[in-house]
């Protein structure tokens, strides 16, 4: 506990110094305080010019990053959400799984990635050595269950057109806000696919919640006509 504690000051330590030299700016106010909201920080001109020495990123990703200077609360508390995912992911399977977010899948490379890009791609190797790849959106309670579902759709549309360049398509991974929506998502998909016949099989199903548990992840593929829901 006191390493972790030490560790974290260290951190915070960094940020004040960046925040001092100019590389990223700090937003808070009185009303952060009154909502239990931390403060948050974004990058700079100076940092953006920082960056663009980085050959491994593109320049569209770098203005990306600037402009969320004016990004919404709901921004911020989606990219703290996927921050979380990717982390929780990270302890779970150590480094066998690479993952990018929207951020690093911009560019020419990309072009054939799905429009509009997922939360998340990621890359893994199973057991045996096979390479397997990913798809992560991450779904939100406020957002209508309608247009969640139009994911699914829109997953089905892309596999259906055979421009993606994986030798097999890529799972789809749904994380869900809350348990609640998690149990709806499922079964919207699963009367999508009854009715419709996707060609898509792979998709998993979870609550961000069970992310963050030491037991096992209950995934739930409302695909499969044996699956409980």
């Amino acid at each position: 506990r006191l390493y972790s504690q030490s560790v974290t000051a260290g951190i915070w330590t960094r940020i004040e110094k960046l925040v001092a030299i100019g590389v990223i700016a700090k937003r808070y106010d009185g009303s952060y305080k009154i909502h239990g909201r931390s403060a948050e920080y974004y990058c700079t001109p100076l940092a953006r010019h920082i960056l663009r020495d980085d050959s491994s990123l593109d320049e569209r990703a770098i203005r990306q990053l600037y402009k969320r200077s004016s990004a919404s609360a709901r921004f911020v508390q989606r990219s703290l959400a996927l921050l979380r995912i990717t982390i929780a992911l990270r302890e779970r399977y150590g480094d066998v799984v690479q993952m990018h977010t929207q951020v690093e899948i911009v560019g020419d490379r990309y072009e054939s990635y799905p429009q509009p890009l997922p939360d998340m791609f990621i890359a893994m190797n199973d057991v045996d050595g096979t390479a397997r790849h990913c798809f992560l959106d991450y779904y939100e309670d406020e957002v209508p269950l309608g247009i969640h579902a139009r994911r699914l759709r829109f997953y089905d549309r892309y596999y259906n057109d055979g421009d993606w360049s994986w030798k097999e398509f890529p799972d789809i991974i749904a994380v869900c806000a809350s348990s609640h929506l998690k149990d709806r998502l499922a079964r919207r998909m699963r009367y999508i696919n009854d009715n419709d016949y996707l060609d898509v099989s792979a998709v998993s199903v979870a609550c961000v919640d069970d992310l963050d548990s030491k037991g096992g992840i209950d995934w739930i593929n409302p695909l499969e006509a044996d699956t409980v829901l």
